[in-house]
């Protein structure tokens, strides 16, 4: 009887086994830091009306997007968001990401910012897309945020 209930287990678990390993692996974005909370945390007022989109694309990856607008109290204190958005993101990956950041010889303090981060996670390779636009006017900067990952192939 024992032995029945042994070879009942096993094969249940290997029902279950082989039911798991044959789903759909569906990508779940590895997003390791949430941008608003950052700003929030280093004493940025975060204006209302921020976006976040997710959007599934047909070639199986994922794109989550944040926009919004962040008072600038300091002439160019917004000049420090890409690298806290940066540590942020090594800090939970546990690893520096790879940047491409504009150097001071071909972006001015206080010119709009273009720049991007990339690293791979558990098999996920993703690209952060950063840009900063400020608004002297209304002492703003407005801040648009793309992160895209994708399976990476063997």
């Amino acid at each position: 009887m024992r032995w029945l209930a042994v070879m009942l287990t096993s094969m249940v678990l290997f029902v279950a086994q082989f039911s798991i390993s044959c789903r759909k692996t569906e990508f779940i974005a590895n997003d390791p830091f949430d941008p608003v909370k950052t700003l929030r945390d280093h004493g940025f007022t975060v204006e209302p009306g921020v976006e976040k989109t997710v959007t599934r694309n047909t070639d199986g990856s994922v794109e989550t997007k944040w926009q919004g607008k962040v008072a600038s109290i300091v002439p160019n204190d917004w000049e420090v968001l890409p690298w806290l958005w940066r540590d942020d993101i090594e800090k939970n990956l546990g690893s520096k990401p790879n940047e491409k950041f504009p150097s001071s010889e071909t972006r001015k303090s206080g010119e709009p910012f273009e720049g991007s981060l990339f690293w791979t996670e558990n098999g996920i390779s993703e690209e952060m897309q950063i840009s900063l636009k400020p608004d002297e006017a209304t002492k703003q900067v407005e801040y648009r945020i793309s992160v895209k990952g994708q399976w990476v192939k063997k």
